[in-house]
């Protein structure tokens, strides 16, 4: 499913509806916004995770679920700390402000918006993608899970590599002593953090 539909549903889908709402913005007003700021947010993902570093890094923010739960908070928008994470997203896929203004004026000459309207938004806009992200990950990476569970472990040193920089990164680390790991065990335990929503449709993330 793309990333721009899959925004648009489920809780991500009333989050955005929300924003929109927040901003005195139509849902037309709102939906061409995700449309222009998505698609290169997704092009900005690609080049950061064609990097181990800059795939861990985003491996690691998708096994905190932490965009999850920042859009199940009532108070989203005035929460500064919510608004910090964003900013924080924003920071790691698009590196730097003039990139992410860049962004704001494309996004706000094709929708027709004020851009300081749009530069307000995208901490938010990238919480939504994140979450959303995250949530179409889960199925290919409960089935790698499954794949490494009977992996030879010589099969996956550079793997192995890229699942310590996780580790590293990661703020549940600490749970998981690194001592006691097997290189099989670190990236399976690594993708099994990562897609431990799978009973997500099944019931409410925000209960």
């Amino acid at each position: 499913m793309e990333i721009v539909e899959l925004m648009t549903r489920n809780h991500e889908g009333q989050v955005v509806a929300r924003l929109g709402s927040h901003f005195e913005l139509s849902p037309r007003d709102i939906g061409l916004i995700i449309g222009y700021v998505v698609p290169l947010l997704e092009d900005a993902l690609t080049r950061l995770t064609a990097h181990p570093e800059g795939l861990a890094a985003i491996l690691a923010q998708l096994a905190s679920g932490q965009s999850e739960r920042d859009l199940c908070a009532a108070d989203i928008f005035e929460n500064s700390r919510i608004l910090a994470n964003g900013t924080g997203l924003l920071s790691l896929l698009l590196r730097n402000e003039a990139t992410i203004h860049v962004i704001s004026c494309i996004a706000a000459q094709g929708a027709k918006i004020d851009v300081r309207i749009i530069r307000r938004m995208m901490p938010f806009i990238a919480t939504i993608y994140i979450s959303a992200l995250a949530r179409r990950s889960r199925e290919p990476l409960r089935e790698l899970a499954r794949r490494f569970t009977d992996a030879p472990a010589e099969n996956g040193r550079s793997t192995y590599r890229l699942a310590e920089l996780v580790l590293a990164k990661s703020p549940a680390r600490q749970a998981v002593p690194k001592q006691n790991i097997s290189r099989r065990g670190s990236i399976r335990d690594i993708l099994n953090t990562l897609t431990q929503g799978e009973t997500d449709e099944k019931t409410d993330f925000c209960i």
